[in-house]
């Protein structure tokens, strides 16, 4: 999330008691995960597990238990609970808006939202758009262009992230592209700090759902009740057959087939068909459950 405008460190000081301030003239520009930051933006680490991913991160500030050597040229900030006091800051810069039932204003020409819709604020829909009857759209998602969205979808709720019981602050939002269409019953969770993404002219089945911080590419087909967990990637015209489970923060490549009620636990190559659980190569699995009959045969 980025913040209106930045802020100086000591105002971190005035929102959460830390054991020892630092001084920094580096301005924080925002709140974000650990591999989704940019430049400037404060994130944090809660388990030594974590270093390495911060080291990889763009972000200039830290959260941390304690001091890493690891990231002695980042900014780091030592305090009890990190992931606690990330979502106070978090909490305190970004206040999630009540629902309106009147159409949004920004919303494009030849746009039908039927009556029943619920929408937050900072709702951007595009043209010539389609709202299906108990659509919910939840505050800080952009719609494009020729959208469909069957009845009792929801888009936009918060992630699925909890620590001893304390939910992770939702500050992202959802970017939906042009002529993409989202079936009956569906659920798209915003990203924790980053977008959810949906590229143009993809299709998504009934009953899906679309974990935070996932970014589908262009021309995807998602069929039914498949499941996808938070921070996956998948490629442009890949396509997903019914009930396939994709497990968090795999990257699915281009022009990749998987078939029905596969389970994917890890990355897969793109111009390649996956079958199984769990997925891989059709071949592959084929050869093996030939294998498989003639041994139960024997």
């Amino acid at each position: 999330m980025k913040l209106k405008a930045p802020i100086h460190i000591s105002k971190i000081f005035e929102l959460i008691e830390f054991s020892l301030p630092i001084t920094c003239d580096l301005p924080i520009v925002g709140f974000s995960e650990v591999l989704r930051s940019t430049e400037g933006e404060l994130s944090f680490i809660d388990s030594d597990t974590y270093v390495s991913k911060a080291l990889r991160s763009k972000a200039h500030f830290f959260l941390v238990t304690r001091h890493h050597d690891d990231l002695r040229d980042r900014i780091q900030i030592v305090s009890q609970n990190p992931f606690s006091d990330f979502n106070k800051l978090c909490r305190f810069f970004y206040t999630k808006m009540a629902f309106i039932h009147q159409i949004p204003t920004r919303v494009g020409a030849n746009t039908f939202i039927h009556e029943s819709a619920c929408l937050g604020k900072n709702v951007i829909i595009g043209e010539g758009c389609t709202i299906h009857p108990n659509v919910v759209i939840h505050d800080g998602t952009t719609i494009g262009n020729h959208v469909t969205i069957w009845s009792n979808t929801t888009i936009g709720a918060d992630c699925f992230y909890f620590k001893d019981n304390e939910a992770l602050a939702s500050i992202g939002g959802v970017q939906i592209d042009d002529f993409v269409t989202i079936g009956p019953g569906c659920t798209i969770n915003r990203g924790v700090s980053s977008m959810t993404m949906l590229g143009e002219n993809t299709k998504i089945d009934a009953s899906v759902h679309i974990g935070h911080g996932t970014i589908i590419g262009r021309g995807c087909i998602i069929a039914a009740q498949t499941g996808i967990a938070g921070k996956v990637t998948i490629g442009n015209f890949s396509t997903l057959w019914g009930q396939v489970g994709v497990t968090q923060r795999v990257t699915i490549g281009e022009r990749v087939t998987i078939g029905g009620k596969s389970g994917v636990t890890k990355s897969l190559a793109s111009n390649t068909t996956y079958m199984g659980n769990p997925a891989i190569p059709a071949d592959e699995y084929l050869r093996e459950r030939a294998l498989m009959r003639k041994n139960l045969r024997s």
